[in-house]
């Protein structure tokens, strides 16, 4: 396995950052045709028709499923090209203006993206930026690709936070005692259904995002909302929004779920017009 994962790797570095991603979304392609009765397509395809009932027909269905395939399999190429993209000039952006207020004003940022095209390019980006990045990391399953995700991430100069108690200790030391800057994902997989955006069911009130809101809130740091788009190929163009402002005073747990349900209405926006390219789509249920 280990052989194999840098058999791969390697080559795909040598490559034309095009090329790889090109190669990654046609292998992606393949898999998908291969494993499209299987059931996280399926449901992918019944959620896609569920949350955007004008585009049910088979043929927009088909297209976005052919998408979503493209998509992943690109998402895994471009993990071993993360850290060339930005000296390529293959990384614009919008909204740096709000990181650029934050710092100036020597306030601590969190940054909060979702799983959206390649969505470690946010990470890239910050760096790119010139901005000290710690962010939060679960090891992969598979050691080696493990490896080489993290060899990449610190390429680029990112520092890696463990997820747990540990890890949000490290995070409120990043942001209280050196006014940093934090980068976390808050549309996580739970029991491996993607539970993050609601789309409708029950808001949570534990996991990333509300772990999110309360280490904004103990901190005082501002969260920046973040995503990323594919322009073409391994071009991306990365969005930075304006600060998020929480509800404060009164009742703590009234205002924690009224802080919960705008970030989720927050997060829909940004993710539903783009369901397609969202890594947590075959993951989604409503069961």
């Amino acid at each position: 396995m280990g052989l194999a994962t840098y058999a791969v790797h390697y080559p795909l570095r040598l490559l034309p950052l095009d090329a790889c991603s090109a190669i990654g979304g046609g292998l992606g392609l393949l898999v998908g045709w291969f494993r499209r009765s299987h059931v996280p397509q399926l449901r992918a395809r019944a959620s896609f028709a569920r949350l955007h009932p004008r585009r049910a027909g088979k043929r927009d269905l088909d297209a976005a499923m052919k998408r979503m395939c493209a998509n992943i399999g690109r998402v895994y190429a471009e993990y071993n090209i993360l850290d060339l993209l930005w000296s390529a000039g293959r990384i614009t952006v919008t909204g740096q203006e709000h990181l650029a207020a934050c710092r100036d004003g020597n306030r601590p940022i969190i940054v909060f993206g979702v799983h959206l095209t390649s969505w470690e390019v946010i990470g890239a980006t910050l760096l790119g930026l010139g901005y000290d990045v710690y962010t939060l990391y679960r090891p992969a399953g598979n050691r080696f690709q493990d490896r080489i995700v993290v060899a990449v991430r610190m390429r680029g100069g990112a520092k890696l936070i463990p997820p747990g108690p540990r890890g949000a200790r490290q995070a409120y030391r990043v942001l209280v005692d050196r006014c940093g800057l934090f980068l976390t994902w808050v549309d996580e997989r739970t029991d491996g259904n993607a539970r993050v955006p609601a789309f409708g069911r029950q808001i949570r009130r534990d996991g990333n995002l509300a772990a999110m809101i309360r280490l904004a809130n103990l901190t005082g740091a501002q969260a920046i909302p973040a995503y990323v788009e594919r322009q073409r190929g391994a071009r991306f163009h990365t969005t930075f929004g304006a600060p998020v402002r929480f509800l404060q005073g009164g009742d703590e747990s009234t205002a924690h779920l009224a802080n919960l349900r705008n970030l989720d209405a927050l997060i829909s926006s940004i993710i539903l017009p783009r369901l397609e390219d969202w890594w947590m789509l075959p993951g989604l249920r409503f069961d």
